[in-house]
């Protein structure tokens, strides 16, 4: 695992800009700035995607985990956020989306990848 170092590093540091970039959606939409937000919602989604494709790499090395479980949560949520753009849903409806299902899922797999990970940051 030791070879997978930076990578497991830099899905880790990835993983929390993505917390970052959740908080400014809901920060921009509070200030008024839901169409700038999208831009942020596309970067996030990217995101997630490259860490997904770099945990391919040595995910049959991993010790058991529920990595999988919580991705799919996530990616559902992050289904009906998209939806609440696409449908040109109120600024209220993508806050609730992001606090009620966006937000606990990244938390939640956030959390598992950490546990999961950062033993091998540390070799």
């Amino acid at each position: 695992m030791e070879k997978y170092r930076t990578v497991i590093e830099g899905a880790l540091d990835l993983t929390d800009t993505m917390g970052e970039g959740i908080d400014y959606i809901r920060q921009q939409i509070g200030f008024g700035g839901f169409l700038d937000t999208l831009h942020m919602f596309n970067e996030i989604l990217s995101a997630c995607a490259a860490i997904e494709t770099h945990l391919q790499l040595f995910a049959e090395k991993l010790p058991d985990n529920h990595l999988e479980e919580f991705i799919e949560k996530l990616r559902i949520s992050f289904a009906s956020l998209a939806l609440a753009y696409e449908q040109g849903n109120s600024e209220r409806r993508v806050l609730q989306v992001i606090q009620s299902m966006v937000s606990p899922a990244y938390e939640s797999w956030r959390e598992e990848l950490h546990r999961t990970l950062s033993p091998y940051t540390t070799l």
